[in-house]
């Protein structure tokens, strides 16, 4: 007779739960409307691998190139030039003193500084905020990779032995960059005394992950955990590419550059994330190389190639178009 293991019984928790009595969660397809020119920046790099926004503009990524680009922004503007300025406006911000040549897609803030995030190996680069002089580098571990805690409580030494073995053998397999984004989660998505940030994987079986950084160290940070997907359609592991945390919500988005489609999904808790719509984007932009959610609302993506028709590799939709309240 098989012994029934403790995630076996989560497992048959959850499936009960979805039969009965469970909140119902839409699960449709949604196809965006192709972006007009004052949904469509234009920027000094042709392509893009990333996006952060903050209060007094967007940093964009050129991806492994070791500078970033400031972008001007004023959202209450019509047009485009009056929303994110001329070409001349951006100003190009070197890297230095990497410890490693990186590829730059993201990055967060802190007190009088930027930390900027590095897909390849998980680098952090810390820049005083008024001149962006590096102050800092450091690295990320991955090798304190925890399951994720369920209704019964923290995983088994085995299954985190398990996990930590799993995830090294599918991180050899992978030439080139490892992730692919990162973003912020609330505090009340998790209990933790630092801050938290949801990581896009390309490692097979982890799409998800989460980071953990010290909260008066927001540079100190370690990949904490790994989180179950539910429900959605299949995405090869190289196609994962980006995540965005939807304010206001319980809900972030993952992309597939390989179909250029975003998946919406419901975060209850790591080790319940649960699906809930897949947003289409319009069939003539070029493939998307991230995406970004800001603090209204707004969904980001960014395009290696330029669309051809509003000349941009920087696109967004308002909350109300993509995500409308029900």
């Amino acid at each position: 007779m098989r012994i029934l293991r403790r995630r076996d019984i989560s497992a048959i928790f959850l499936l009960f739960s979805a039969c009965f009595g469970r909140e119902s969660l839409a699960k449709d397809v949604v196809e965006l409307p192709i972006p007009d020119e004052s949904h469509a920046a234009l920027t000094v790099e042709r392509g893009l691998y990333g996006i952060s926004s903050f209060d007094n503009g967007l940093l964009v990524f050129p991806g492994k190139l070791q500078h970033i680009v400031r972008v001007p922004q004023d959202m209450k503007a019509k047009d485009r030039e009056a929303k994110f300025g001329k070409m001349t406006d951006q100003v190009r911000i070197p890297l230095e003193d990497a410890a490693y040549p990186g590829d730059w897609r993201g990055a967060y803030e802190a007190p009088d500084r930027i930390i900027v995030w590095d897909a390849s190996v998980l680098q952090l680069l810390v820049l005083r905020t008024k001149d962006y002089k590096t102050v800092l580098s450091t690295t990320v571990p991955t090798d304190m990779l925890k399951p994720p805690s369920d209704r019964m409580g923290e995983p088994t030494a085995m299954e985190t032995n398990r996990t930590r073995k799993r995830f090294r053998e599918n991180s050899r397999k992978i030439f080139g960059s490892k992730f692919s984004g990162m973003a912020e989660m609330p505090p009340k998505w998790a209990k933790s005394d630092g801050r938290q940030f949801l990581v896009s994987s390309h490692v097979a079986e982890f799409p998800v992950l989460v980071m953990s950084c010290l909260k008066d160290d927001p540079a100190t940070c370690r990949i904490a955990r790994h989180c179950f997907l539910e429900g959605g359609p299949k995405r090869a592991s190289e196609s994962v590419t980006g995540v965005g945390v939807i304010p206001g919500s319980r809900e972030f988005v993952i992309g597939d550059s390989a179909t250029n489609q975003i998946d919406v999904y419901k975060f209850n808790s790591c080790f319940d994330v649960v699906w809930k719509k897949t947003l289409k984007l319009p069939v003539r932009l070029p493939k998307m190389s991230n995406l970004h959610v800001d603090s209204e609302g707004r969904l980001w993506v960014t395009t290696m190639v330029p669309d051809s028709f509003t000349d941009s590799n920087l696109l967004y939709w308002d909350r109300d178009v993509w995500n409308p309240a029900k």
